[in-house]
């Protein structure tokens, strides 16, 4: 569309010209309508239990609602997913990342994690963490964590595309005994880029 009348050979008007122009918004940082690139940093706060240990099957901290998205059925990339713990866990465990809600399974902290089928299409990723995975930083003890997508991950990023809401979901299974000190052992960090 041109930022100008347009005029026929008659001097018509045949294409007015628009309320707002080129010429008219001038240089500078001006946007028009939404623009993405919204970048989101979540801590959740998550809770575990101290006693009694979890065992192989276990539910370690229930469902956890990520606000990943910065509009209803957004979409974007996590390009940071770390879990952190403050002690050393010496079995395989599983991170599953739902992109809607898996309200037909059953996420009960400190009990067996039953997962519906009707909720196997929500199921975005499943990380195995083996045990072998997890690192220790120079200079803090105790606390050893896992890049599971970012920089040092396998994986640089982790795409996403919601139906509906602003939420990923987290749950977290045990494979193994796992007896945690206090109920803050485990944390998790997440970032997302939005479209």
């Amino acid at each position: 569309m041109a930022d100008y009348p347009v005029k026929d050979a008659n001097g018509d008007t045949i294409i007015p010209a628009p309320a707002v122009n080129a010429r008219s918004l001038g240089a500078g940082e001006v946007h028009v309508g939404e623009v993405g690139g919204n970048t989101l940093t979540l801590r959740p706060t998550i809770t575990v239990d101290a006693t009694p240990d979890y065992s192989d099957g276990d539910d370690i901290f229930g469902k956890l609602s990520l606000a990943v998205a910065r509009t209803a059925a957004g979409s974007g990339y996590l390009t940071r997913l770390q879990l952190r713990s403050r002690i050393s866990i010496g079995v395989t465990t599983f991170l599953h990342i739902f992109d809607a809600d898996p309200s037909a399974s059953t996420f009960t902290k400190n009990a067996a994690m039953v997962l519906n089928s009707a909720d196997q299409a929500k199921l975005l990723k499943t990380f195995p963490i083996l045990s072998s995975d997890w690192v220790v930083p120079k200079g803090v003890s105790p606390w050893y964590t896992v890049e599971l997508v970012g920089v040092g991950a396998a994986i640089p990023s982790l795409a996403y595309d919601l139906a509906a809401g602003q939420n990923l979901y987290a749950a977290y299974e045990a494979d193994g005994t796992i007896n945690f000190g206090t109920t803050d052992d485990i944390n998790l960090v997440v970032t997302s880029e939005n479209n």
